[in-house]
């Protein structure tokens, strides 16, 4: 099965979450509305938080939270998978960078969260490698790489592939324009 994959490119902007979560659910609506199997947010898409005027604190909720519930909305109406990293804050008050996996009927098969905390955030928690969910249309994982702003690695996984030696079968944040 051939999986049409939509890349969501966009600057953030700290002061202004509410906005920036507008944009981007336009967005994943033009690329839902294109045919989109799968649509791959940048990481810490909702905000940055590098900054000591905008920590990531602030921008960091629940997941399943309000924005994922956004998401979850459009996930059905489109019928598409759609992943992307933000800000979680955890029920045992610690935070990650984590990235929702939300399957094509809008349910939360999962979500990964990043396993090493960058310099300027290292009160961030630490959680497990990338791991492969199972939404219908095929078994998919992602991770997010590099320090910074970075990428959104999804990967496809065969039976008998590890978890830590994906093969990647898209990658980045780079090809709708904003």
């Amino acid at each position: 099965m051939k999986l049409r994959i939509a890349t969501v490119q966009m600057t953030t902007d700290d002061r202004d979450k509410a906005g920036v979560v507008a944009k981007v659910l336009r967005m994943i609506d033009e690329a839902g509305g294109q045919g989109a199997d799968l649509i791959v947010l940048p990481e810490v898409w909702t905000g940055l938080g590098y900054t000591d005027a905008y920590p990531y604190q602030a921008m960091a909720e629940p997941i399943p939270g309000p924005t994922t519930d956004k998401l979850v909305e459009l996930a059905r109406r489109h019928g598409a998978m759609i992943v992307g990293s933000m800000y979680e804050a955890a029920p045992d008050g610690r935070y990650f960078n984590a990235a929702p996996f939300i399957d094509r009927d809008g349910s939360i098969l999962g979500r990964y969260r990043r396993s090493r905390a960058w310099k300027p955030s290292r009160a961030l928690g630490s959680s497990c490698a990338a791991r492969p969910f199972s939404p219908r249309a095929s078994t998919t994982g992602n991770s997010s790489c590099g320090p910074g702003p970075a990428r959104i690695r999804c990967s496809s996984w065969r039976p008998g592939s590890s978890a830590r030696s994906p093969r990647p079968v898209s990658a980045s944040s780079a090809a709708a324009a904003s």
